[in-house]
């Protein structure tokens, strides 16, 4: 797999997050770091900070003597118990470090799964453990994060990858694999459907390197994603008051797109201005519709956009002339 394959080692290897790694490069600098809450959507590029630090402290080691012994990583989405920091977590805390630093890393990817008494059990390690192991947390939702573990880390927020930085990564991938016939339009759409989650951006690519000579199309079908043409053409039917756009939308649904991807589209297409030939109230009607619509999934959500929006400018009947 391409995630696996270009995983960086290094802080050099890891695209966007400026920031947040000019002061990582502080801590590597001092041989220090504090306990760390990384926060953010999936695949922006948590894990890979997180990793890359221990890659560039030492605490994972080429050498085969050293290796992963002073980085434990855990998947606490699936091991959200105390038993899991009972027996994996406290006994990789007694072990004696024997890396360059003198103390141990214990990544707890999706930390935000753990149980609250697992949470609590984890801050009580924490404290007692203090000199010996330094922990990296991620999540996706900070809310579920107790307010004992937050206080006793540094928290950085992570915002998705930015488009520059992945298309910089997607021709550098395909570059590295020798796919260079790929249109600077097919970047593009992968670009676009990733929406900042370079994992995303990633698995596509692996997908459409083993088409020849892949479309557009070809894209948004493999990411199961909806076409910017469909998507306009339910927004301008919509925006008409075209009660036709609800069949439109049955349509693009049975097609099996993911209608998160289309609530996306039209939210980011309004705020950035890149849907064709919008008058500026349009697009407050559509921002308005995304904002103020509820669901209880993104399918009826989607759905009730669409006839917020048809509402809004007035409900024209089958017959009327659509634009």
């Amino acid at each position: 797999m391409l995630t696996e394959k270009y995983r960086p080692k290094s802080f050099a290897e890891i695209y966007g997050h400026k920031r947040i790694i000019e002061s990582f490069r502080s801590f590597v600098k001092d041989h220090e770091m504090p306990n760390i809450l990384l926060v953010g959507k999936n695949g922006v590029g948590k894990t890979a900070v997180a990793r890359a630090m221990a890659w560039e402290l030492g605490v994972i080691n080429a050498d085969p003597e050293v290796g992963t012994r002073d980085f434990l990583e855990i998947n606490a989405s699936e091991e959200r118990g105390i038993e899991t920091i009972r027996e994996k977590v406290m006994g990789f805390a007694r072990m004696k470090a024997i890396n360059p630093v003198g103390w141990k890393i214990c990544l707890l990817d999706e930390a935000d799964g753990i149980t609250k008494v697992a949470q609590q059990s984890l801050r009580k390690v924490m404290e007692q453990n203090a000199k010996s192991v330094r922990f990296i947390l991620t999540s996706n939702d900070l809310s579920k994060i107790s307010e004992a573990l937050q206080s006793r880390c540094s928290i950085y927020m992570f915002q998705g990858v930015h488009f520059t930085q992945i298309e910089a990564l997607i021709k550098d991938v395909a570059f590295k694999e020798k796919q260079t016939f790929l249109s600077d339009f097919v970047v593009k759409a992968i670009r676009e459907i990733s929406r900042g989650d370079a994992r995303k951006a990633l698995n596509t690519l692996e997908a459409i390197l083993t088409l020849d000579n892949p479309t557009v199309e070809d894209v948004f079908q493999l990411a199961g994603a909806a076409s910017e043409d469909n998507v306009w053409r339910l927004i301008y039917g919509a925006l008409g008051g075209h009660m036709s756009s609800l069949q439109v939308l049955s349509g693009i649904l049975d097609a099996g797109t993911d209608s998160t991807d289309v609530i996306n589209l039209i939210y980011h297409g309004s705020v950035r201005n890149t849907i064709p030939r919008l008058s500026s109230s349009q697009r407050l009607v559509l921002l308005n519709a995304v904002g103020s619509v509820p669901g209880s999934t993104d399918d009826q959500r989607l759905g009730g956009i669409i006839a917020r929006v048809i509402q809004t400018v007035g409900p024209v009947e089958a017959g009327g002339e659509e634009q």
